[in-house]
């Protein structure tokens, strides 16, 4: 039964997972491009060499994006920069995954998860509120940014 239980919540969390990629996969509007990928990586270096927190990176493939090529398509923005900061947080938690114990391990896949399935609902929850407002979706579209954005930072 354990076994059973176990596998639904793994399941689960691969179809959240797979679910996130797909949507920011699903059109060219939402594939970041150069421009927005270069002003995410010039802000982190800029930010390493600087000593300052990369918190203020998030929003500046935003900025780039809304500036050139997509006047006013703020979801496709939102939905182009959190494509960059998931890829940014799967290769960090690559990496980390690399140097740790088995023990080590299996916490840290438990914790991702978990946080997936809490990004989940916190950013649907949005939803209830008012669903179908543009407020809203807003709202669920830059919830996703912040917490990939602040989860790939915390690794």
């Amino acid at each position: 039964m354990r076994i059973f239980v176990f596998m639904r919540s793994v399941l689960a969390c691969l179809v959240v997972a797979l679910g996130i990629a797909t949507a920011s996969a699903a059109s060219p509007e939402t594939t970041p491009g150069p421009r927005e990928i270069a002003a995410i990586d010039g802000c982190l270096a800029k930010a390493d060499a600087d000593k300052t927190g990369y918190r203020d990176c998030v929003g500046k493939a935003i900025e780039a994006c809304l500036d050139v090529d997509n006047p006013g398509a703020v979801f496709d923005c939102q939905d182009r920069e959190t494509a960059i900061w998931d890829r940014k947080l799967n290769e960090s938690y690559a990496i980390l995954m690399q140097g740790l114990t088995s023990a080590a391990k299996t916490r840290l896949r438990d914790m991702q998860r978990i946080w997936l399935s809490y990004l989940e609902k916190r950013c649907s929850y949005e939803q209830l509120w008012s669903p179908s407002t543009t407020g809203a979706m807003k709202r669920e579209h830059g919830c996703r940014l912040e917490m990939t954005a602040d989860r790939m930072i915390d690794l």
